[in-house]
């Protein structure tokens, strides 16, 4: 099975698993992971190190083509279905994936780096991960920590929704589902001031509600780009997915970003 290993303080944001109940102006679609390490042109066999592993199953596809996989995550259940899903699977010549207990935005460059000491050739960040730190601080924290752990060669790819421009904060209710028993429905309310969205998954059962709360601080793609360079990273690729498609500023609404050290980028 997956190894285990605890690096760092754990400060649990538990946002990853609902962004599917993001408002409708948030993209969810999220490009594959194996396609985004494909296109970073930087060959096979690589160290990998995924923060926001959540149940590693783009982790473990990419173990399985033979790469040297670490992943991270700040919540014990969501690495315990990691840890179950590495243990039932067969690995022949590969390695699982490490999987660490540790924080985003507190991560030990360091101590993560005994484990590769020439640094990661890939780290991911998929499905709106930077998104989960609460913080533009915490953000940039984490991009610090991202570039001290690349390799002098080494690429950050970044997946995230576009933000749409909306002229105010808005608060939407809508309904996800309903059955005879259960009745789900997705309330949010986006702050774009403080570039906020929260929500929260109400589940409503006889004699029961069942809140799942969660939140995000989203970036512009040239937002991100100005703390990328505020870490010494510097964006060298831009796409609308992970199959290529070109991205058009004012038009997509997802994006795949490639970011290298700015001394490389060049």
């Amino acid at each position: 099975g997956g190894g285990r290993a605890s690096i760092g303080h754990m400060h649990h944001v538990d946002a990853g698993q609902h962004l599917e109940q993001l408002p409708r102006h948030v993209d969810r679609r999220s490009a594959a992971g194996g396609g985004h390490v494909e296109f970073a042109g930087l060959g096979q066999n690589l160290w990998i190190c995924e923060i926001g592993v959540g149940t590693a199953t783009v982790a473990c596809e990419l173990a399985a083509r033979g790469h040297r996989v670490v992943g991270i995550d700040s919540s014990e259940d969501m690495l315990e279905l990691a840890h179950a899903k590495c243990a039932g699977r067969e690995w022949f010549d590969s390695t699982p994936p490490l999987l660490v207990l540790a924080d985003a935005s507190a991560l030990d460059p360091a101590s993560l780096r005994t484990l590769r000491p020439e640094g990661f050739d890939v780290v991911l960040l998929t499905n709106n991960m930077l998104f989960n730190l609460q913080s533009t601080d915490s953000q940039l924290r984490c991009l610090r920590s991202i570039a001290a752990l690349l390799a002098s060669t080494g690429a950050l790819i970044i997946e995230a929704y576009v933000p749409a421009l909306q002229p105010e904060s808005t608060k939407e209710l809508s309904t996800r589902s309903v059955r005879p028993d259960q009745v789900v429905l997705i309330a949010t309310e986006t702050d774009v001031s403080n570039q906020m969205v929260s929500g929260s998954h109400i589940e409503l059962r006889q004699g029961s509600v069942t809140l799942r709360p969660w939140s995000i601080h989203y970036q512009s793609p040239a937002q991100l780009d100005v703390l990328a360079s505020s870490s010494g990273l510097s964006c060298t690729e831009r796409f609308a997915s992970a199959s290529l498609a070109p991205f058009v500023v004012g038009e997509s609404q997802h994006h795949v970003s490639i970011y290298r050290h700015a001394s490389t980028a060049l």
